[in-house]
């Protein structure tokens, strides 16, 4: 019967990534953390490891853009909720976040050149807020966004 050293099944498990130090998981909590304590840089990099080790988790993409968000990053923050929305459509805070920014970005326009499409783009999210919120008054609000963007297009 042949030994195997402790150390080469540690070794193995470190490989495989049972001991990974800088699991997703740990990268989003301690970046969470990190938000938390006003440190969004910080909290953006930690993110952005999360979503390189795992990038089929939503959840990390949505965190992300709201990190993206305060730090006033507003493309990347788009970037990544629509990456949040793609992987998870029912992701309700991802929604929101965009019909924001695509309506911020519409607004801050230059008057003669008031993109559509940014408008257009909110509606969309606002319309996803109405159908998968079920608080009256996140719905009622989200209705205000969608009439005030219906006379902007008019």
């Amino acid at each position: 019967m042949r030994k195997i050293s402790i150390f080469a099944v540690l070794a193995a498990l470190c490989v495989s990534g049972a001991f990974a130090e800088d699991s997703a998981a740990q990268l989003a909590k301690d970046a969470a953390a990190l938000s938390n304590e006003g440190k969004h840089d910080d909290a953006r990099q930690k993110f952005e490891a999360a979503v390189k080790l795992d990038s089929s988790n939503a959840s990390l993409h949505l965190n992300l853009g709201f990190v993206y968000m305060k730090l006033k990053q507003h493309d990347k923050a788009t970037s990544s909720l629509e990456a949040a929305v793609k992987l998870d459509g029912k992701l309700l805070a991802a929604h929101k976040a965009l019909a924001f920014l695509y309506e911020e970005a519409a607004m801050q326009a230059p008057a003669p050149k008031v993109p559509k499409e940014d408008f257009k783009k909110a509606q969309k999210e606002w319309a996803a807020v109405v159908e998968l919120s079920t608080d009256p008054f996140e719905i009622d609000m989200a209705k205000k966004h969608l009439a005030r963007i219906a006379e902007q297009l008019k």
